[in-house]
């Protein structure tokens, strides 16, 4: 049985440069992608009756970002899939967010990153899973202690969400 889920890419202009919002997902045991870097959003609901709603309601709960009052529907990427999920179909839903709102943690959400989109850089990097360590394609943002490293299934919609923008 296919899962779906979606997530919102949620862009806003700072300084004329386009910053996306990311989430570190909090420590959960039966969470696959916690303490991950990723984009707001979670799996579908039936009572949410589209993957929309569903975007809605989870970053509402996870940010206090009411995208219906404040954001802006741009495009819609195309569907990813997580190599740990295959089962799973994630819709990326692109937002523009005109207000200046503060994000907040919560119960599943660690940090929220507002991430210029230039700054990111490209690397590989050697990242822990387990036990194991392994090299992946990422995206890191800030130095040492502070870096935030962006891999996996966020970095492949990443990549789709910078192509889509012209390789900014």
């Amino acid at each position: 049985m296919t899962e779906r889920a979606g997530v919102a890419i949620i862009i806003k202009i700072v300084d004329g440069s386009k910053h996306v919002l990311f989430v570190k997902r909090s420590a959960a045991i039966n969470d696959p992608w916690a303490g991950h870097i990723a984009f707001p959003g979670g799996h579908f609901k039936d009572e949410d009756k589209t993957i929309l709603n569903t975007v809605v309601r989870e970053v509402l709960e996870e940010t206090g970002i009411d995208l219906k009052r404040y954001g802006k529907l741009l495009f819609i990427l195309p569907i990813a899939t997580p190599r740990n999920r295959p089962m799973l179909k994630v819709y990326p839903y692109v937002f523009s967010l005109d207000e200046d709102i503060k994000p907040k943690c919560g119960e599943e959400i660690e940090a929220c990153y507002w991430i210029p989109l230039e700054s990111l850089r490209e690397t590989d990097i050697e990242i822990g899973l387990g036990d194991a360590k392994r090299l992946v394609k990422a995206y890191v943002y800030g130095f040492g202690r502070k870096e935030v490293v962006i891999w996996g299934l966020t970095k492949r919609i990443l990549d789709n969400l910078i192509m889509r923008m012209g390789g900014e």
